[in-house]
């Protein structure tokens, strides 16, 4: 299961898939890893290993930063866990 700690995201779960989803994104909207990167202030190898599944922990800020430029809000809700 994900967590939040500090500020950073970190898990097996969250990661990967989130950064399917940017890399999805991204090339729908016919953008390079170093377009993103200029537009979030992102290194283009952050986004790299993120869109891959390599980044094992990742701040909030910079999902953040990354989804801001690709057109997305990024929302993070809290949920009681049983």
């Amino acid at each position: 299961m994900a967590k939040k700690v500090k500020g950073k995201v970190t898990g097996q779960s969250l990661l990967p898939g989130l950064g399917t989803f940017f890399q999805e994104r991204r090339l729908h909207l016919q953008l390079s890893l170093q377009d993103v990167s200029k537009k979030s202030g992102i290194t283009y190898l952050t986004i790299s290993k993120l869109e891959r599944g390599q980044l094992t922990n990742c701040s909030v800020e910079t999902l953040a930063k990354i989804a801001n430029a690709l057109g997305l809000e990024l929302q993070i809700n809290s949920v009681p866990v049983y």
